[in-house]
């Protein structure tokens, strides 16, 4: 399609389309190292099996999907994030909270969450939430 390389980390190739970024089995710390991961991105962001991923952008508003399935080093998500379409947290066993203000336009999956242990009372979703603490 329509992709850019932007870099290879580690073996894995960073690419990025009109309306997706895909990060997949990089070893980065933190999205914010990236500049193809803005606060406010329109289309899908898909880091899944970033296992080094510690930390997202303050801010993030993502318009599609967001898959974070296997970033297991992920202990925290931004304050106030918002996903319009499906957030998985698949297999992200070292997130302990969900943050205040998480809106999510489809549905939650948190499946494996091992360390989730209560939902925040002001949670949105739109849809399905798979794997209730």
């Amino acid at each position: 399609g329509n992709r850019v390389v932007l870099a290879e980390i580690d073996g894995p190739i960073v690419t990025i389309g009109v309306d997706k970024v895909k990060v997949r089995r990089a070893r980065i710390a933190a999205v914010d190292d990236l500049s193809a991961a803005p606060a406010h991105w329109p289309g899908t962001l898909d880091l899944r099996d970033c296992t080094a991923l510690r930390a997202l952008p303050e801010g993030l508003k993502v318009g599609d999907n967001l898959d974070l399935a296997g970033c297991t080093a992920l202990t925290a998500l931004p304050e106030g994030l918002t996903v319009g379409g499906n957030l998985d947290l698949t297999g992200c066993s070292a997130l302990r909270a969900l943050p205040k203000g998480l809106t999510v336009g489809s549905t939650l999956d948190l499946r494996g969450c091992s360390a989730l242990r209560a939902l925040p009372k002001d949670l949105k979703v739109e849809g399905e939430i798979y794997g209730r603490p």
